[in-house]
């Protein structure tokens, strides 16, 4: 009796304490823990199934997630991709476990909950004037912050970021970002040189390549005396060309002419063999070039009006790649949908983020260059760069340069470019009557400064007659360019830098400004010399106007009416400072033409993008090694008969073949600025220089503020 008691008793306790517990166990024979709601795996046995179990999820964010209802023995569905500002997603966690949704099985009631992992950001200081304590600063999101004050200098503003300051408090930015000192303008002395170039090179004259020295703050004397440590393994020239004697290395120096204690510190070059590169199988691969149909004949050297003079080599080492590399080299036209600008732009970033880029390699402005490295739709070709040297000027260089990378070649380097095509285009024949000295002539002599040529305008202005100008001109233009015989950039890619407010600067508005005071002008501010209807040269009224070689087919076919019979351009680089000599003057390039390799590109097996990159490097720099090496090749008798097509004055082709690839700097600062730009920072600048405002720092301030933005929105990769 007693045991049939003592058995009634314990089923019903049994049931009592089963009624209570309503959380489902599973059952371990090596221990009497049985209180795990999770199994790792699904081949353990459960003691009792209940219908439904809730799973419930702790977001510890702003966004919530619906509680999960499934069957026990059951995994649980991930939920959906959540988010919380400044912090990275660590995983859902039961306890202290990482939940695994592809492993795990729920066996009852339970929570999980998301646990997040703060970001770790940084905050780069960029200034080009005074001591920081810390180039840096790492911090999270929402962390209090206090920025550096630079010391040792005068008229800081503060620290800003794309166009608006950043000052202390709570970090909002959920991105890495660089913040740049703004200044008042202020002149500062001269502190520094900082030499650039490539750090490696081939033995012979026919692999010179350049290097330049780069004033930290610009002076307008930029002469150096350049000096190798070792000439018996490279020479340097004047014009900081080195040339490799032998393999070996050889540390390169620049000293300030004009302040002898100013000097670079030591530039190391290396100096190697030239050994032909080992083509690799391309297995028939055609490569595709792809560039407007009215440039293809800039490109493909088989096309009837292939318009260089390094058609026969390019002929020969397209050949000669094409067998070597087992490929083909082809050029073709944009389609209609891609016209020039935005819609190209757009259409080649589409293609090469969707994997559908119809080239390897498009054709496009240097100034488009930041968008596709940004879009990420540009390869990098840095690495390609360096193992497979390809020659460049340092403003070659430098175009195709983003960020430090590189991800484009040069079409075309000839050794006939010609690189002066913006000047002052005269009117011979007008210049002869009125008596005045032949403006190349006094440039070739080296009398062309400021003073001279402010004197030849008054000069000519007193001899012609009612209605007659010495000049007609855009007076931004004209400043800008006067700004960069000095050597100065207004723009400074290196050292991401804007100048308005140097003397060189001053000192260019200061003659524009007298030029418009002496009645040189008719006082029209035209904005480009095209525009027949309202420049007065065109009619024969005006000695002379800015202008571009380039563009003289154009200007014969308008003047030929008004002119009369005697019809002679003459073309004059622009003048520059009563204290620099024509040696130390530079002119100004805003970009090229740049050969840039597409991301989005599907390859066959055995098909790399070295493979492509070695074929094309080849056979441009074949081109130009032919060229150089023909002892039949005569580049000044080519260029003489060229620029003969540009002006009949055999000065003014003397004048215009000055300026080789030695002699140009980098300078996009025009194309920062837009016909569409919000304010058009061009306007208050012509109102200062033609003697409408006298406030100099107003006037330039709006060029300031945009350049500085535009500049670091091409050449630091940021986020908005």
């Amino acid at each position: 009796m007693k045991r049939i008691i003592f058995l009634i008793f314990s089923i019903f306790a049994m049931a009592f304490l089963v009624s209570c517990n309503r959380q489902i166990v599973k059952t371990n024979p090596k221990t009497e823990e049985t209180n795990n709601p999770i199994t790792e795996g699904t081949n353990n046995p459960i003691t009792e199934i209940e219908e439904t179990i809730t799973i419930k999820f702790v977001t510890n964010c702003d966004e919530k997630i619906v509680d999960s209802i499934i069957k026990p023995n059951e995994k649980i569905k991930e939920p959906k991709t959540i988010e919380k500002i400044g912090y990275n997603f660590s995983g859902w966690f039961f306890g202290e476990k990482l939940w695994d949704f592809n492993n795990d099985v729920a066996l009852g009631d339970m929570t999980l909950e998301a646990h997040w992992d703060p970001c770790m950001y940084t905050i780069k200081y960029v200034t080009d004037q005074g001591v920081l304590d810390r180039q840096e600063d790492k911090v999270y999101y929402n962390q209090e912050i206090t920025l550096p004050i630079p010391t040792e200098a005068d008229g800081f503003i503060g620290w800003y970021y794309n166009k608006k300051e950043v000052q202390n408090g709570p970090y909002t930015f959920t991105t890495d970002i660089t913040l740049v000192a703004r200044w008042e303008y202020i002149e500062m002395p001269i502190y520094s040189i900082k030499v650039t170039g490539p750090t490696q090179m081939f033995v012979g004259d026919a692999y010179s390549v350049q290097l330049k020295a780069i004033f930290t703050p610009n002076i307008s004397d930029q002469r150096v005396i350049w000096k190798s440590n070792n000439e018996s393994v490279a020479t340097i020239d004047e014009n900081g060309v080195v040339t490799g004697k032998t393999t070996g290395t050889a540390r390169i120096k620049a000293t300030s002419v004009l302040y002898e204690e100013i000097e670079s510190s030591w530039f190391t070059i290396k100096i190697i063999e030239y050994t032909p590169i080992v083509p690799v199988d391309l297995k028939g691969y055609e490569i595709i070039i792809m560039d407007a149909e009215s440039n293809l004949s800039d490109i493909n050297p088989f096309l009837e009006f292939y318009r260089n003079d390094d058609k026969t080599y390019k002929q020969e080492a397209w050949r000669e790649v094409e067998q070597e590399f087992n490929c083909t080299i082809s050029t073709k036209p944009y389609p209609a949908l891609a016209p020039y600008g935005d819609m190209r732009i757009n259409w080649i970033i589409d293609n090469a983020n969707n994997g559908t880029s119809e080239a390897d390699l498009c054709s496009i402005s240097s100034s488009w260059l930041h968008k596709f490295v940004k879009a990420n739709a540009a390869l990098d070709l840095s690495e390609y760069y360096t193992k497979y040297v390809y020659e460049k000027t340092l403003m070659q260089y430098e175009s195709c340069v983003f960020d430090n990378k590189i991800y484009a070649l040069v079409n075309n380097i000839s050794l006939t470019s010609i690189y002066d095509d913006y000047g002052l285009l005269y009117n011979m024949s007008l210049v002869e009557k009125c008596g005045l000295k032949d403006p190349a002539k006094m440039f070739n002599d080296g009398e062309w400064t400021y003073t001279n040529f402010l004197k030849w305008l008054n000069d000519g202005k007193n001899a012609l007659g009612e209605g007659e100008y010495a000049i007609t001109t855009d007076p931004y233009y004209l400043w800008y360019y006067l700004t960069t015989t000095t050597g100065t950039r207004v723009v400074d890619t290196l050292e991401l830098k804007v100048r308005v407010d140097t003397l060189e600067e001053k000192n260019a508005a200061a003659l524009v400004r007298k030029i418009y005071e002496d009645g040189c002008t008719d006082g029209s501010t035209i904005s480009g010399i095209i525009d027949a209807k309202v420049n007065k040269w065109y009619t024969g009224k005006s000695l002379m106007t800015p202008g571009y070689t380039y563009i003289f087919d154009f200007l014969q076919r308008q003047i030929e009416q008004s002119w009369g019979d005697d019809i002679r351009i003459g073309f004059v680089p622009l003048p520059y400072p009563d204290d620099q000599k024509k040696d130390t003057t530079r002119i100004v390039n805003s970009g090229l033409s740049l050969l840039m390799y597409c991301a989005g590109r599907s390859y066959p097996n055995g098909v790399v993008t070295e493979g492509i990159y070695m074929a094309v490097n080849e056979m441009l720099t074949r081109t130009m090694r032919k060229q150089r090496l023909d002892p039949n090749f005569d580049a000044d008798a080519i260029m003489n008969e060229s620029l003969k097509r540009v002006t009949c004055n055999p000065e003014s082709i003397e004048a215009i073949k000055y300026y080789d690839a030695t002699k140009v700097i980098f300078d996009p600062c025009s194309t920062f600025i837009s016909d569409d730009t919000e304010y058009n920072p061009r306007e208050s600048i012509r109102d200062y220089l033609t003697g409408k405002t006298n406030d100099y720092n107003e006037a330039f301030k709006a060029l300031y503020d945009l350049c500085t933005a535009e500049l670091l929105d091409k050449y630091l990769i940021t986020s908005d």
